[in-house]
């Protein structure tokens, strides 16, 4: 999650997809059985995503995704096209839109890493690591840990920790 450049709105990025787009990534997406039937029944349920985002207080952008740009990104960062890897490549791309060229006011390098839903820098090896995860046939995969970590600092406060791509070890 970013801040807009103008004020401190929270900005989250919701991938879109055009009706041609959208049965694109059908045609080739990995979680194919996770994704709606039909593109309306998709766009009905996004749009009250940002509803609900606005209620919180948060700027849900639409970030236009073009399916063949998201499979080219994919096979370079060696990612299945599923839905960690769409929120992914949402979130680098409002992440680029918002920080592009800004550098860190203390120290002049550029920004990157994960940051808290205030901008704060977070040192992701102080994130602990659910029960769950070590489990997981994915704990030390470096394809998948930027996933994880996400998935972790997302749900550090919660009461029961939930992983869509868990699979047993």
């Amino acid at each position: 999650m970013y801040y807009s450049e103008n004020d401190d709105t929270k900005v989250m990025g919701v991938a879109w997809y055009s009706r041609d787009q959208w049965k694109h990534l059908c045609d080739i997406a990995e979680d194919r059985d996770q994704l709606e039937e039909a593109y309306k029944e998709w766009e009905d349920k996004a749009e009250k995503s940002v509803r609900v985002f606005k209620e919180k207080g948060i700027h849900a952008e639409k970030v236009y995704v073009d399916i063949n740009e998201l499979v080219d990104w994919c096979v370079e960062n060696k990612y299945p096209v599923n839905s960690e890897s769409r929120s992914t490549f949402v979130a680098y791309k409002i992440r680029d839109k918002y920080t592009k060229g800004q550098k860190n006011n203390k120290s002049g390098e550029e920004i990157h890493g994960f940051f808290d839903d205030a901008g704060n820098p977070v040192n992701d090896d102080l994130i602990s690591k659910p029960s769950l995860c070590v489990t997981c046939k994915h704990d030390g995969d470096q394809k998948q840990e930027k996933f994880c970590i996400l998935n972790r600092m997302d749900q550090q406060e919660a009461d029961v920790f939930r992983c869509d791509s868990y699979e047993k070890n």
